[in-house]
């Protein structure tokens, strides 16, 4: 590869990274934000219904009931994993409150992934830095979306799906062995976790189709 070729490469990555930086740290001030507004300021508290829905029927495990078996559970069985992850600290420390500080990092995480697929693909589609740090931008600056990402696993699953965008759209450019296992991978996962993520399936399948055609043009 030719140096001038290859350092305009190097400085887009960098600049890449740094725009990623940026994003994530506005996305985590966005959540202190919140959490200081909703405690300190407006003295609500945070809204915990949703994380102990999630870990009494995760604890109920422990006790001999089963979801889908024992009892009616209407979320996929992969919902369970970020729940299971934040409960196993909380049961070894006896906590509850471990959990929920747990379970809310975990979301958080699974947002600024989120918040990094929205940068990535909106510079593939613009080909332009600054229009996919604002799209990234205005993400983050949806402030009902971001508070309810600290208190229910839909992080995840969004997590997930946008994972699968990502993969999707930059192809071979992010996934050395293109392949429908790598394309839809996370789609399936994201499934698993809350239905909705399999309504980007048909327009995933019109994008492949029409990438194929091209090629073969």
């Amino acid at each position: 590869m030719p140096k001038k070729k290859q350092s305009k490469r190097e400085e887009l990555t960098s600049g890449m990274k740094q725009h990623i930086k940026y994003l994530i740290g506005l996305s985590l001030i966005s959540k202190l934000f919140l959490f200081i507004l909703t405690i300190f300021i407006l003295k609500s508290g945070m809204d915990t219904f949703g994380m102990m829905y999630y870990y009494d029927h995760a604890i109920s495990i422990f006790n001999g009931s089963y979801p889908y078996i024992s009892y009616y559970y209407e979320y996929p069985l992969l919902s369970f994993l970020p729940v299971v992850i934040a409960l196993v600290p909380s049961l070894l420390f006896n906590s509850v409150l471990l959990y929920v500080v747990i379970f809310s990092l975990l979301m958080i995480v699974c947002d600024c992934i989120t918040t990094t697929c929205v940068y990535l693909i909106s510079r593939k589609i613009w080909d332009d830095p600054k229009k996919a740090f604002i799209s990234a931008c205005l993400y983050i600056s949806a402030i009902s979306a971001a508070y309810f990402v600290m208190i229910e696993h839909s992080a995840f699953s969004e997590c997930l799906l946008m994972i699968g965008l990502t993969m999707v759209i930059y192809g071979k450019d992010v996934v050395k062995n293109n392949s429908i296992v790598n394309d839809y991978f996370a789609f399936i996962c994201g499934y698993f976790v809350k239905v909705y993520p399999i309504v980007a399936l048909p327009f995933v399948v019109l994008y492949k189709s029409k990438s194929t055609s091209l090629k073969q043009r």
